[in-house]
């Protein structure tokens, strides 16, 4: 939502704005990269370096002051060992 106010109705979003889940990159690493319940997972999307400017933006803006701490070798570690295609089927 605008802000990063969060939302609530088909779904509930949490705000990213002054959200103390944001204080150390890894939670917001670990969401970007391997989804959550309704969240999709964009690690297939999105590389090393454009995750940590996702989560760096989330840290240093939207009423959020913390420090930036992210970097391409944290992301790298939460990454699954081999990526999951959604697209092959579970039992060929």
């Amino acid at each position: 939502m605008p802000e990063g106010g969060g939302a609530i109705g088909a779904g509930a979003y949490p705000a990213l704005a002054g959200n103390p889940n944001l204080e150390y990159s890894a939670y917001a690493v670990a969401l970007i990269v391997n989804g959550q319940k309704g969240m999709p997972a964009f690690g297939t999307f999105l590389d090393d370096e454009q995750i940590v400017a996702l989560v760096t933006y989330m840290q240093t803006n939207l009423s959020n002051n913390y420090t930036p701490d992210a970097t391409t070798e944290s992301v790298a570690a939460v990454r699954p060992a081999e990526p999951v295609d959604p697209n092959r089927a579970e039992h060929e």
